[in-house]
């Protein structure tokens, strides 16, 4: 019989009792049955399990909790990405081209 290290062995019954009892808890709240109204379709990403009964990202409790009070930062996101149209009509009033940018550098 191989010889098991103890260690090993301390991790994996940890491990095991961990995910066990994390499988059994309830968190007691249930998703919404039946159909959405069309606001809550067009809105489920920002709605919360535990307070609209919808399984969403819980968008608007995080504004309302940790984002109050919090300074607002403009932020430009970059992506690097040989199949982007530029000249897209979606894209143009919101691409940051070399003269947008360099005409923000000035206005600083």
């Amino acid at each position: 019989m191989k010889k098991i290290n103890l260690a090993s062995l301390a991790l994996f019954t940890a491990l095991s009792l961990c995910l066990s009892a994390n499988g059994q808890t309830s968190t007691g709240y249930i998703a919404k049955k039946g159909k959405l109204s069309e606001t809550e379709l067009q809105r489920w990403s920002h709605l919360d399990l535990a307070k609209d009964s919808i399984p969403g990202m819980s968008v608007d409790k995080a504004y309302a909790e940790l984002l109050k009070g919090k300074k607002k930062y403009q932020v430009i996101v970059g992506i690097i990405d040989s199949g982007v149209d530029i000249d897209h009509d979606d894209l143009k009033s919101v691409v940051l081209d070399e003269q947008k940018r360099n005409s923000r550098k000035r206005n600083r």
